[in-house]
């Protein structure tokens, strides 16, 4: 039987995560919950996960003070990295996952949230030669429009692309940019089905 246990001060977050791997059709699967470090290194201590879904900025313990009271212990639970494609937030995953890998824990897999679509099969040369071409200016601004959204998908996945090389052999799993905040039940609903579809 496969063990997770998600941390997260967030009880919506917990739920939603909690129904998207149930629906995942993982079989033999112990889901367990706790909402803040302190609760989650007792539950790790009383059922040694395979993997940890732990929120970063939690109350009384947060992810980091968690993993290092794990290490302590010699436990080995990997974990899984939830990310956006930005610089920055990319810069912190990527040093999030080299103290996972110091510590002697694995990166069990990332979420990249929030990612742009590639938004059709070509690339951004092909739009820039539409746009030049294009005898109408609105068409002209279409495709330099669609240009513009590709150069930013491309930039993405070269961020991501770095991460990737930081978690060798860990998958990622993006998530699209949606159309509103994800700040309710039905969006997190939502999300769960993009990500276990």
């Amino acid at each position: 039987m496969k063990v997770i246990l998600i941390v997260d001060d967030d009880a919506p977050v917990r739920r939603s995560l909690r129904r998207a791997l149930m629906g995942a059709g993982v079989e033999d699967l112990l889901l367990l919950e706790a909402e803040n470090g302190l609760e989650g290194l007792e539950m790790a201590r009383a059922r040694n996960p395979d993997v940890i879904v732990s929120d970063w900025n939690m109350p009384v313990l947060d992810g980091l003070e968690l993993l290092h009271a794990l290490r302590r212990e010699g436990r080995t639970t990997r974990f899984v990295l939830v990310t956006s494609p930005q610089h920055d937030t990319v810069a912190e995953a990527a040093w999030f996952a080299d103290q996972l890998t110091a510590q002697g824990f694995g990166v069990a897999a990332t979420v990249a949230n929030r990612v742009h679509p590639q938004f059709g099969s070509g690339t951004v040369r092909d739009a820039e030669a539409r746009a030049a071409k294009a005898a109408d200016p609105g068409a002209a601004a279409l495709w330099r429009n669609l240009a513009e959204l590709r150069r930013l998908a491309d930039a993405e996945r070269a961020e991501l692309a770095h991460l990737a090389t930081r978690t060798p052999g860990a998958p990622m799993v993006e998530v699209p940019l949606l159309a509103t905040d994800v700040h309710d039940q039905q969006a997190l609903d939502q999300l769960a089905a993009r990500l276990f579809a």
